[in-house]
């Protein structure tokens, strides 16, 4: 189906509100065989519901073309009976094209963004699975056991109470730290630095754990849209594995320039873990995978060192000119 997008000339409203078929009328017929088509020598000013004498006596449709596929037509047409010239229809070539790369362009990006909505619901699925799922199933197996307690002393029920509280209450702070962390989003021509610094003050503040953001050279290196959301959930990521695993009293959250682009480091004073960088962490630790194919994805690097003094996350991400 074929409608008008964009108008400009007073037509009257109920021309305003025509649609076509592809291969119907001149705009139809142009759309669907990808050819420029002109009105009189093209066609039937009364074959076409939009393009009749009251409307205009000449027109031009030039097909709008991207990647090889017709997203539509710009029409121009004259109540005159006067042929385009040349140098007209140059003119009409160079703004048709320049408007298919724009709505080729907003198609991209319309993919990109529904595919980032796919990629966070799989992230919050394994989230729920690693998480509120597995906490979960452990309470109901230590309600099962509460059966085989009667009769036993006070402490057996108190020791069974206290295991159920504290898992109650851990599936809570990971159900409310979700929350928070989609809430968390960057808006077009938002500043990067300013989120990410709402955000380490909100996670300080709900963990009782010191962040510190440090800025070293070229912390302010611009980085493209995709870069900065992947990262901002690569940071989110690592502080979440810090909370729940590490038994950190203290992050840092570092930024500089490096290498023609922007590296980051989260590094935690915790207990870390044995890591080789050929092998791969216990799931229980980090969510590696998720951080490195979210700084591949983007045309990074990430890079894991951990031991008995702490675990150090750097991620590099290569500069907006670089990447994109």
């Amino acid at each position: 189906m074929i409608f008008w997008k964009a108008l400009s000339g007073g037509l009257r409203a109920e021309r305003r509100k025509v649609r076509w078929q592809v291969g119907e009328g001149l705009i139809g017929t142009a759309v669907g065989d990808g050819k420029w088509l002109m009105l009189p020598e093209d066609g039937d000013p009364l074959g076409d519901p939009i393009l009749g004498p009251e409307a205009v006596r000449t027109a031009l449709v030039v097909p709008m073309e991207a990647r090889g596929r017709v997203l539509g037509a710009l029409v121009v047409g004259r109540r005159q009976n006067r042929p385009f010239s040349n140098e007209e229809r140059r003119l009409l070539s160079g703004l048709a094209m320049q408007a298919a790369i724009a709505l080729e362009n907003v198609r991209l990006y319309d993919q990109v963004q529904n595919l980032a909505v796919v990629e966070e619901r799989e992230r919050i699925a394994r989230e729920m699975h690693d998480g509120l799922a597995q906490a979960l199933g452990y309470l109901n197996l230590k309600l099962e056991s509460l059966r085989t307690l009667k009769g036993q002393p006070e402490e057996a029920w108190e020791k069974a109470r206290s295991e159920m509280q504290k898992v109650v209450n851990d599936a809570y702070a990971e159900v409310r730290q979700g929350i928070f962390s989609l809430k968390t989003k960057l808006d077009p021509g938002s500043s990067f630095t300013l989120t990410l610094v709402e955000y380490l003050r909100e996670f300080e503040a709900q963990n009782n754990l010191h962040v510190e953001l440090v800025k070293g050279k070229g912390a302010e290196l611009p980085i493209s849209a995709k870069a900065e959301i992947q990262l901002i959930r690569i940071i989110q990521e690592a502080l979440a594995n810090v909370r729940k695993h590490a038994r950190a009293t203290r992050v840092e959250v570092r930024l500089e320039g490096r290498d023609d682009g922007l590296q980051v480091t989260v590094e935690d004073n915790g207990r870390g873990f044995e890591y080789q960088e050929t092998g791969s962490a216990p799931t229980r630790h980090f969510g590696l995978a998720v951080m490195r194919e979210r700084a591949e994805m983007v045309g990074g690097r990430l890079k894991i060192e951990s031991g008995p003094g702490g675990t150090r996350v750097t991620v590099w991400l290569p500069g907006k000119g670089e990447g994109g």
